[in-house]
């Protein structure tokens, strides 16, 4: 979830995963692939 706090201000994003969700690997495949979306988008 991306929290938006207005002009001039930088966003928050809270991003929660259950651990029965993730394990050691595919954890490390989504941090991959959230940074490469967020250099993206920089």
């Amino acid at each position: 979830m991306l929290f938006r706090r207005g002009a001039g201000r930088s966003g928050r994003f809270l991003w929660t995963i259950h651990h029965l969700a993730v394990d050691g690997i595919s954890w490390r495949v989504l941090l991959e692939d959230l940074l490469t979306t967020y250099r993206a988008l920089a």
